[in-house]
């Protein structure tokens, strides 16, 4: 780099210094001609009143006038000739070389002409000047200097050689100052660079050799390394401890944990899962077709594209084994506003055990319940029978007989929805499909239910948002759905409320969304609103005739549908369910 400078340097200063002597002397040669070639004396040279004289006196004159001003520069380099500026013939030549032909430069025709001829040819080998000499006002005779240039080439070229011996001796030195520069600017750098090759090796940031510090922006650039160096180790040595925790927490974990990528590849899994799904190459697994051949029903895109912010939960036997899967999708970055997602975590939870209990747990409630229907129906009538009687019964018998008679009512309302959830669990109560209209559905369970709400002064409206298609489902099964939520809404809303009932499809899925200005339910109940005999007040679900099964019941049904059913609710302002099922055949019918 040194000896480009210097090079450029040179060639930049030895040009405009060799192109300005070569001006100086063109400029020089014309002012020189200027002042000897004066308006007034190449005019008053031949007064009117010399009478016709002799060319030869005249020529003489011309030569005498000007040789004599010592202006000319005459010598062997330059030479000065007299023409005729008539007939162009040339009257004298102060060169003893001279041919009798000579070229007719511009500067030569101009004199012809009557005017000075002073250009300065950039490109020419030589010099010249022409001037015109006036007898009564017109051009006689034209006096024209040549300069070959050579004394001015010879300077040019000496001044060329000096350059060209600065030129060298400056890129020796240049070359010696900057090997000595560069070696002590490089050494240091390839320090730096061996213990930063030495950190990403994972060494010690003390190791290798020291650097030779200076006050300098590399003694800066070296102090700054050794703290980059140390503070970089440090976290490199907690990231590797936090890692060796996570591992070992994976590792051993007893749920089974699957990162993977957007492409669908494993990014890590731990043991258990390995074992739950039976991997044992993880570089062949591809998302979509692992939970395929599973039955999981979920694709990676439904995560990705659909609602990344959701999580997803899929049910899947395998074996004798039951397995719950808990999908998310998780972001590149941990800065909670990114929306770069890195792929999706898949969580898998052994819950056999758990399905067993549940399973002898519901067998034993359908068991129990069918038990129960005998003694309740003889209850309650032996009940009926006493009351119905004409015995002499006092007040309080007969007070006492009516609670036995509602709450053997109560119990089989109780048994008979334990029997309807049991025969849904195990399939004993298939779904009796037929193709009917949605909306008179809706509007006729509105209907039966319109004298209830307005004891409590209610308002139920029911507006749907689109055209409701027809729907291929259990027509009886879903109206009870209804009429459970919307009895619900008119139940826990206080005297004078407002239900109201949308629907309407959006792409291939029905929904239905009742909403009111109920009591609301508490955020911690809300997640256990569907849960059996699960009930928010148990005092007052009483008093209003509940089991705590109907929404259980409403679930079952709806998931028999493969649909959905959630709940959204704030206490005090009120609760909202949305339904949603599946469309297997779109025939839209008029709202």
């Amino acid at each position: 780099m040194f000896m480009l400078l210097v090079l450029s340097v040179m060639i930049i200063v030895g040009t405009f210094l060799l192109t300005r002597v070569g001006n100086f002397y063109s400029d020089r040669f014309v002012s020189d001609m200027e002042r000897v070639f004066t308006d007034e004396r190449r005019a008053s040279l031949f007064s009117a009143e010399a009478a016709q004289p002799n060319a030869t006196n005249r020529i003489r004159d011309i030569i005498e006038t000007y040789s004599g001003t010592g202006l000319l520069g005459i010598n062997m380099n330059r030479n000065y000739f007299i023409f005729d500026a008539q007939t162009g013939e040339c009257l004298y030549s102060s060169d003893s070389e001279y041919s009798g032909t000579i070229e007719k430069t511009p500067n030569l025709l101009a004199a012809f002409s009557g005017e000075i001829g002073s250009k300065i040819a950039g490109t020419s080998v030589f010099m010249d000047y022409a001037a015109p000499i006036l007898v009564d006002g017109e051009p006689a005779y034209v006096v024209y200097i040549k300069d070959n240039k050579e004394e001015t080439q010879s300077i040019i070229e000496n001044i060329f050689w000096i350059v060209m011996q600065a030129l060298g001796w400056g890129l020796i030195i240049s070359f010696i100052l900057g090997l000595l520069l560069s070696r002590n600017i490089t050494k240091p750098i390839v320090t730096l660079t061996r213990r930063a090759e030495q950190l990403a090796n994972g060494e010690s940031p003390n190791a290798g050799a020291n650097i030779k510090r200076a006050d300098d922006e590399i003694g800066m650039l070296a102090n700054t390394f050794d703290f980059m160096a140390r503070d970089l180790y440090s976290t490199l040595d907690q990231v590797e401890s936090e890692k060796t925790k996570m591992e070992t927490i994976l590792v051993n974990l007893t749920d089974g944990v699957i990162a993977f990528d957007l492409s669908g590849k494993v990014i890590h899994i731990n043991p258990t899962a390995e074992l739950l799904l039976s991997i044992t190459d993880t570089e062949t697994v591809i998302f979509d077709k692992l939970f395929a051949d599973v039955d999981a029903d979920i694709t990676i895109g439904d995560i990705i594209y659909l609602e990344n912010t959701k999580t997803y939960e899929r049910t899947i036997t395998l074996g004798n084994r039951v397995v719950k899967a808990f999908f998310a999708s998780f972001k590149q970055a941990p800065d909670k506003d990114s929306k770069k997602l890195g792929g999706v975590v898949v969580a898998l939870q052994d819950i056999t055990e758990q399905q067993k209990l549940e399973n002898a747990r519901r067998e034993f409630v359908a068991n129990v319940s069918h038990e129960l229907r005998t003694p309740l129906t003889t209850i309650k009538s032996y009940t009926e029978t006493l009351l119905d009687s004409n015995s002499n019964l006092t007040s309080t018998e007969s007070h006492f007989l009516s609670v036995v008679n509602s709450e053997s009512d109560r119990m089989t309302r109780i048994v008979k929805d334990l029997l309807t959830l049991s025969r849904l669990d195990h399939g004993k109560e298939p779904l009796r499909m037929q193709r009917f209209d949605m909306r008179k559905m809706i509007e006729g369970v509105i209907e039966k239910l319109a004298m209830n709400a307005e004891n409590h002064k209610h308002t139920i409206t029911f507006m749907p948002t689109t055209n409701l298609p027809l729907f291929e489902g259990d027509r009886d099964r879903l109206e009870q759905v209804l009429i459970n939520i919307i009895g619900n809404s008119i139940k826990y809303t206080p005297d004078g409320g407002r239900i109201e009932v949308f629907a309407g499809h959006v792409y291939k899925d029905l929904y239905i969304k009742v909403k009111d200005n109920g009591i609301g339910i508490p955020p911690e109940d809300l997640q256990r609103i569907f849960d059996r005999f699960f009930r928010v007040d148990k005092a007052r679900t009483r008093q209003a005739g509940g089991t705590g099964l109907g929404l259980a019941i409403a679930k079952e049904i709806v998931e028999a549908h493969s649909g959905k059913i959630v709940m959204q609710s704030t206490p005090e302002e009120g609760s909202e369910v949305i339904i949603t099922l599946p469309i297997i055949e779109e025939e839209i019918v008029e709202v």
